[in-house]
């Protein structure tokens, strides 16, 4: 999941494109001819109709063995890009914004710029877009409907406990786009039409059903019919009920409505998420700022049960200082932020699920900060004790590279923001990477060789890239370094950086360079001895 948060102010983090360049995402691929008749892996899938009709429309494609993964999650990149050729022509509402993880030259940047213009997309926290991680089925539907401009029949929202076993799973930023999504036809749920499941990652399938039945504006359906949610004849809109044959049997009794109290600003209050693993529960809670779905907050609260005991029920606390702030400035901290997600999962191998909940701070200046709080069950006390995590701006993506169930903490280096005297906009990252241990994260960095060296691959394509076009090099190059510290090539970077930098402020760079990387602890020598 959460992959989490990510995280500043004034830096309009480039480096974040460095990680992202040659991400491979079927939605973009050109549709080839294969993809345009079938795929190997859909043969009688239930929603075979709609993914090949999509694909002959070139709209969606597959991989390039010929599968189209049904059951793969979506990302939010993904998201953007199938969307924006689903519905080219939606008009914007809002004006364009810009995102400090997606560069100009993203290859997507226009499908994100476009589905944020037309309301499908907003940004993941303030001006971060976290293109990489998946997203949710309750996600997915709201966006549609909210960039769809589709709107629910006064009780429809009340009344999705009526169409679905499992309505109080719906957060509540959600309830009104599902709302509106089910009356419209959009909601498939396979293979139980009652089942919503609003919390789990949409798949392929699910998202290509979703946009079949959008396309086809409720005229033919292209996945069978018994997957798509229906509202009662009681819970349709008044021109549907119209065409239909009144009901052979007694409506049910009138549910109770609750009566919002009457106030300037009405705010909804209540569970936002619930996510369990085993004998272990966690529920999130807080009063939203508003009913747009920001996820932005108030009175933020976390409860944790095991075996059915709450051992813990505490009010989340978030710090109040910038990225340029010293950690220790300010211990002012409010229960106040942006939620960004919720996890329940064995992080570190004992058999025993941690509590990850990802959180950003709106009190610390412009894009600054994400953090996460990890929870920790504590045996010989019958408690949980969390660590906080803070990811800057930049976000993490969790990777499990030995697929030993032991998930890693793939990031970059926040502490090389502002630290060298060059522009923001030219500024780069190095690679780093994180374990969970023993109620700790540790920077396993230097045991991931191969991550840290196709990073570097990607840096030393960019410098080349810059070089050529006559643009700043320098923070290519001190991220490009950096990574040879973490690779113990420390001599041969610095030899490639002698060779390739030869401005005339070549002394004063290396010896800050030199000196940033020594504190910083790259090097464990004094700065420069490896030159």
């Amino acid at each position: 999941m959460i992959h989490a948060k990510k995280w500043h102010s004034r830096l309009a983090l480039p480096a974040a494109r460095i990680a992202l360049i040659g991400t491979f995402m079927p939605w973009a691929i050109a549709p080839s001819a294969q993809a345009q008749s079938r795929f190997n892996d859909i043969q009688g899938h239930w929603a075979q109709t709609c993914v090949e009709q999509l694909a002959n429309r070139q709209i969606i494609s597959g991989y390039p063995d010929g599968t189209f993964r049904p059951t793969a999650p979506v990302s939010r990149v993904e998201f953007a890009v199938l969307i924006s050729k689903a519905f080219p022509n939606i008009t914007p509402v809002r004006d364009p914004i810009t995102f400090v993880d997606i560069p100009t030259d993203y290859w997507a940047a226009s499908a994100i710029q476009s589905g944020y213009r037309a309301n499908f997309l907003t940004g993941y926290s303030d001006r971060i877009f976290n293109p990489n991680r998946k997203i949710e089925r309750a996600q997915a539907l709201s966006s549609l409907a909210s960039g769809l401009r589709y709107a629910p029949s006064s009780r429809a929202t009340e009344m999705l406990t009526m169409a679905f076993d499992d309505a109080a799973d719906i957060p509540n930023y959600a309830k009104t786009g599902i709302a509106a999504a089910t009356e419209r036809g959009l909601v498939v749920n396979y293979p139980n039409v009652r089942q919503l499941n609003p919390n789990q990652q949409v798949t392929r399938a699910e998202m290509a059903a979703f946009v079949c039945q959008a396309l086809s504006r409720g005229q033919t359906a292209l996945v069978p019919a018994q997957y798509i949610a229906q509202l009662t004849p009681q819970q349709q809109p008044a021109q549907q009920q119209a065409q239909q044959q009144p009901p052979q049997q007694p409506q049910p009794p009138q549910q109770p409505q609750r009566q919002p109290a009457v106030t300037a600003a009405p705010r909804v209050v209540g569970k936002i998420q619930s996510v369990e693993s085993g004998n272990v529960r966690a529920e999130f809670s807080y009063d939203p700022q508003d009913i747009t779905g920001t996820g932005i907050g108030s009175n933020m609260r976390l409860r944790i049960a095991r075996a059915g005991q709450v051992l813990l029920d505490k009010p989340v606390q978030l710090p109040v200082r910038g990225l340029a702030d010293n950690p220790r400035r300010s211990e002012e901290r409010v229960s106040e932020g942006r939620f960004l997600g919720l996890e329940v999962r064995d992080i570190d191998g004992d058999r025993e699920p941690e509590i990850i909940t990802d959180l950003f701070s709106t009190k610390s200046g412009n894009n600054c900060c994400a953090y996460s709080y990890i929870y920790r069950y504590e045996p010989a006390q019958n408690r949980y004790t969390h660590i906080e995590q803070s990811w800057a701006n930049l976000g993490y993506e969790v990777k499990d590279v030995e697929a030993d169930g032991i998930p890693e903490f793939e990031s970059l280096d926040s502490r090389f923001i502002n630290a060298l005297d060059i522009p923001d906009a030219d500024a780069r990252l190095p690679k780093r990477i994180w374990h969970y241990r023993q109620g700790e994260m540790v920077d396993v960095s230097r045991e991931y060789p191969q991550l840290v060296s196709e990073h570097n691959q990607k840096l030393w394509q960019e410098y080349q890239d810059r070089q050529a076009l006559n643009q700043e090099v320098k923070g290519v190059l001190a991220a490009y370094l950096a990574n040879k510290f973490l690779l113990n090539e420390n001599v041969e970077g610095w030899q490639v950086l002698q060779q390739v930098y030869t401005s005339s402020d070549r002394d004063e760079y290396f010896a800050q360079l030199g000196k940033l990387l020594s504190d910083l602890g790259y090097d464990s020598r004094k700065a420069g001895s490896a030159r």
